[in-house]
């Protein structure tokens, strides 16, 4: 039997103004991954939601991607190493000024492979153990009173292995605080994880706790865990919201009662009315067939009769005019009929107001009446025609979604990565049309597949932004070194903000050389370079709280980057990299760096710098060099073979082992992340970064800054 993990997380959907509290699970998409087992996190930070979010957060993402990027052979050894990389963020952010959380973050971070277990603990955060009728404390004694150090946040670890049927619970100490661990003893031991959590829920409520976090454990098999009823694997329960999911409960109520209900009623009506007609239907023929004998055998004696009267009448008034008349089978037909076809026309001609005793008007109106029914008749038809050709095509549309899902599996089967993937893009596409049409609810498992599906085979994750600042102010540029963040408004005003400050602020008010900014780059020991379309560089001390134009007359207007004391300009015109050097802190001279004619870089729109040089032009080629001459050349490769036409950007610096892409898909931005080989790593979806305006990328830090609507967002990766 395989093992699997069942389970449930007591949490709150919306966030707390007070602290940052979340738990979270994860399983990896990417196939190479599946086998290395899957993350469960569980953060307390006893500070505002905001800034600690993002402290939190990242701390979470950097356990999942440094641990599925781990190399040895031992889970236990990559997990050591992803805590330590853990550790290693979080004491950057004391570097950077944020303290606060300093001794007020608690945690469990746990891997389960299989029947192995592995967890790091922090805080007052702690993690049960129920098997059969015993507690076993899995933490105890891990949350040792020393002095806390951001480098050793999670340096309590302890390991072991599950048995089939163990259940665990991890839990904040605000949760501890209603239900002790014995009294959690009876609801684990009798419930699944779900029902469990539900219970925890009532009793967490009626003390008025919204507050408290927990995940809720089972270790089962894949095939027990696939008969469990759907209603007991709800992944999360919400403390902020009601416990019973109305909606769910009225779908199976109509679902299991009133449709079945229903449909008994209408086959009873149906036999029933068949069975009504079988005895019926004969009689009533019968019945009719015998008057309508009857009738037409008195209406030819009374005609016959008639028509007798009518002749003796004649002979004896022969001045008088029938009203009488004939059809071509011979049938008498009274003009009494054509009189009263003639009054209703004319009193719907009177009804319509086209009646005149002016004949050519009547006349005139009548086919006015006729033009407008025929108009009508046409569009009614027209419109049918094409709602019955547009539910065609949507049947076809819905019809291809289960050939194309066929033949996505099948490739997938095969490996063939770029034919599912395209595949599956079809599919998605094809369902989104079919959203707004009676195959809505249809297409909904086909567009979710194909979603999963296609984040799979491209290994693409959505990051979602960690903060937004406000420049409040029209920004041509903006700069980011490893103490501030740097924003360049119209008009000449320089903002600044620092780790520890809450927003921006005005760092100094200048003339610039131009209000067209081309480029901007941090350099060493605080200092930022900008180039304006005029063809000037300026430099900008944050320190000394000015900005300098500097007397070099520049060859181009192109893209910089820096490495030590050099600015290096990208001239795409003149198929040239200039290096411009300083001399006694001012930019004077400029020199060539290409040093091979042959080298083609008039396509390249961006630099990067780590010692060599990297050039990226807008298909993804890449371009490695040293000291004036190529040493690499590599495209950017991403997985299924998937292609994309727009490269914008690309960052690197010697304390990166990675290369950094930025890259557009339609208008969404995308992160590639590459090792300096040119080997594929991963690839970051930006949410809300569409059509931004500027990106700045920290390749150490790995953090990500985008220039959006006067706004920053801000990423971690």
């Amino acid at each position: 039997m395989s093992e699997t993990i069942n389970f449930t997380r007591l949490t709150s959907s919306d966030k707390l103004p007070d602290r940052f509290l979340t738990c979270q699970f994860y399983q990896p998409v990417d196939p190479d991954q599946i086998d290395s087992g899957v993350i469960f996190s569980q953060i307390e930070i006893l500070t505002p939601w905001f800034p600690s979010s993002q402290i939190g957060q990242t701390a979470i993402n950097t356990l999942i991607r440094e641990y599925y990027r781990g190399t040895d052979t031992s889970d236990l050894v990559n997990f050591e190493n992803a805590i330590k990389g853990v550790n290693r963020v979080l004491s950057q952010f004391a570097q950077n000024g944020e303290t606060d959380w300093i001794g007020k973050l608690s945690g469990v971070l746990i891997l389960i492979n299989k029947k192995e277990i592995h967890i790091a603990q922090t805080g007052h955060s702690h993690a049960y153990l129920y098997r059969g009728s015993k507690i076993n404390h899995i933490t105890e004694g891990l949350d040792i009173d020393d002095e806390p150090h951001p480098l050793k946040t999670f340096t309590n670890l302890t390991s072991g292995t599950l048995q089939m049927g163990d259940k665990i619970v991890v839990a904040n100490s605000s949760f501890f605080e209603n239900i002790a661990p014995s009294e959690l003893k009876l609801l684990v031991s009798n419930y699944r994880p779900t029902l469990a959590a539900l219970e925890c829920a009532k009793i967490l409520k009626s003390h008025g706790n919204r507050v408290a976090n927990a995940i809720f454990l089972e270790s089962t098999s894949k095939e027990e865990l696939a008969n469990i009823p759907p209603e007991q694997k709800i992944e999360s329960v919400y403390l902020d919201q009601s416990g019973i999911n109305f909606s769910l409960v009225a779908k199976n109520f109509f679902k299991n009662s009133v449709g079945p209900a229903f449909k008994a009623l209408g086959r009873a009506t149906v036999s029933g009315a068949r069975a009504t007609g079988r005895f019926i239907a004969p009689r009533v023929k019968k019945s009719w067939e015998k008057t309508r004998e009857g009738s037409i055998k008195s209406f030819e004696t009374a005609q016959s009769v008639v028509s007798q009267a009518k002749r003796r009448e004649k002979e004896e008034a022969p001045h008088t005019y029938s009203v009488e008349s004939k059809d071509e089978a011979g049938r008498v037909v009274p003009k009494k009929s054509l009189l009263k076809a003639k009054n209703k026309l004319r009193r719907m001609l009177i009804t319509l107001g086209l009646y005149s005793r002016d004949k050519s008007k009547m006349v005139l109106g009548v086919f006015v009446l006729v033009v407008i029914i025929l108009a009508a008749a046409l569009t009614y038809s027209f419109a049918k025609n094409r709602w019955h050709s547009n539910a065609k095509n949507l049947e076809q549309r819905y019809a291809q979604l289960t050939s194309l899902d066929g033949e996505a599996s099948i490739a997938a089967s095969k490996r063939d990565d770029q034919t599912a993937l395209q595949k599956y893009k079809e599919i998605y596409n094809i369902a989104l049309e079919l959203q707004d049409t009676d195959y809505a609810d249809k297409t909904k498992e086909f567009l979710e597949k194909a979603n999963a599906k296609i984040t799979e085979i491209t290994k693409l994750r959505s990051i979602s932004s960690l903060k937004t600042l406000d420049l409040e102010g029209d920004t041509l540029a903006i700069g980011v070194d490893s103490k501030r963040i740097i924003g360049v408004l119209s008009g000449g005003e320089i903002k600044e903000r620092k780790a520890t400050d809450a927003g921006f602020v005005t760092l100094l008010s200048a003339t610039l050389p131009s209000n067209k900014i081309v480029s901007l780059t941090e350099l060493e020991v605080n200092l930022f370079a900008l180039v304006f379309d005029n063809k000037a560089l300026a430099i900008l001390d944050p320190v000394k709280k000015t900005i300098t134009t500097q007397e070099i007359k520049l060859k181009s207007d192109g893209q910089i980057k820096s490495f030590g004391e050099n600015i290096y300009l990208l001239d795409t015109t003149n198929n040239q990299i200039w290096k411009i050097t300083a001399e006694d802190s001012k930019y004077t001279t400029s020199s060539t760096y290409l040093k091979d004619q042959s080298i083609k870089i008039s396509d390249a729109v961006d630099l990067a710098i780590d010692g060599s040089i990297y050039t990226l032009n807008g298909s993804g080629q890449i371009m490695e060099l040293s000291r004036g001459t190529k040493i690499n050349e590599f495209k950017v490769t991403l997985p299924g073979s998937e292609t994309l036409t727009s490269y914008k950007k690309i960052f690197t610096s010697e304390n990166s082992t990675s290369i950094f892409i930025v890259a557009q898909d339609g208008n969404r931005t995308r992160i590639i992340e590459i090792k300096k080989n040119g080997n594929f790593l991963a690839q970051y979806y930006l949410e809300s970064a569409d059509s931004f305006q500027e990106i700045v990328l920290d390749s150490y830090l790995r953090e990500i800054y985008v220039l959006k609507d006067k706004k920053i967002l801000e990423y971690r990766i």
